[in-house]
């Protein structure tokens, strides 16, 4: 115990100074990847609701067709 209680302090300080700034590097990489995720999340969901509907919209139900037969007997 060479160093007096104020250079303990000023070293603590430092520390936490320097831990401070690397978490807050760490935390705004995180940041922008989870933003990154919600936008291109909801870009996904847009783009399945636009499919789902343009789906629906051009499904063509086909309506039984009426087919003539005809009684084609040679004699």
């Amino acid at each position: 115990m060479t160093k007096t209680f104020k250079e303990i302090l000023l070293y603590e300080i430092e520390a936490n100074t320097r831990s401070y700034t690397i978490n807050m590097i760490t935390t705004e990489k995180g940041n922008k990847r989870y933003a990154n995720g919600i936008r291109l999340a909801t870009i996904a969901l847009m783009m399945s609701i636009v499919l789902m509907m343009a789906n629906k919209f051009f499904i063509i139900e086909k309506a039984p067709t009426k087919v003539q037969v005809v009684n084609a007997v040679k004699l």
